[in-house]
């Protein structure tokens, strides 16, 4: 289950295409933090609405955090280039953020339908859309270099403990897929 054999991403490496995944991730995920943060403590509201709990709120910051860590993760991973398992928290995350951005996405379309905003609407589909589907091909793009390391050490039976880096000239040029 190849989706991406030598290049993607602009004609990059798959390594190189999931560093750019990852730092991406994790700058939007810091900005969504700042704004989050922002919204609460630094926009005009009256002091009453500060003091009180919001349980989403604290479920958005937890969930941007939790984001942020995995993003991380999948730098690491791509640094040392050998470790895999480093990439599973994102597979695994990934989709719930990218769909509850999405459904958070068009749930405002459709409130703005209803108050017969339709061009706010249509930009906040159209938005959506997007964001689906850069996700996906976020998604697939970690996927791939995931299938690739997977199979690296799947292929070599002397394969190193996970850890330590692939010893042998034929696994290292396996591992950095092209990259010049």
């Amino acid at each position: 289950m190849d989706f991406f054999s030598k290049k993607i991403c602009f004609c990059f490496s798959p390594r190189t295409s999931a560093k750019i995944v990852g730092l991406l991730n994790l700058v939007a995920h810091l900005f969504i933090l700042m704004g989050l943060i922002y919204r609460k403590y630094f926009r005009q509201e009256d002091y009453e609405s500060k003091r009180t709990a919001n349980p989403l709120y604290f479920f958005k910051i937890i969930f941007v955090i939790v984001s942020i860590i995995v993003a991380i993760f999948v730098l690491i991973a791509v640094s040392k280039n050998h470790e895999r398992r480093l990439l599973l928290p994102w597979l695994i995350i990934k989709p719930f953020t990218g769909h509850t951005a999405t459904g958070y996405m068009f749930y405002i379309a459709l409130s703005d339908w209803i108050k017969n905003e339709i061009a706010t609407g249509i930009v906040f589909v159209v938005a959506g859309a997007t964001i689906f589907a850069f996700d996906v091909f976020c998604w697939l793009v970690i996927l791939s270099y995931y299938l690739k390391l997977r199979e690296v050490y799947k292929r070599n039976k002397d394969s190193p403990p996970s850890g330590r880096r692939a010893t042998s000239k034929a696994d290292q040029n396996v591992l950095m897929f092209n990259e010049r």
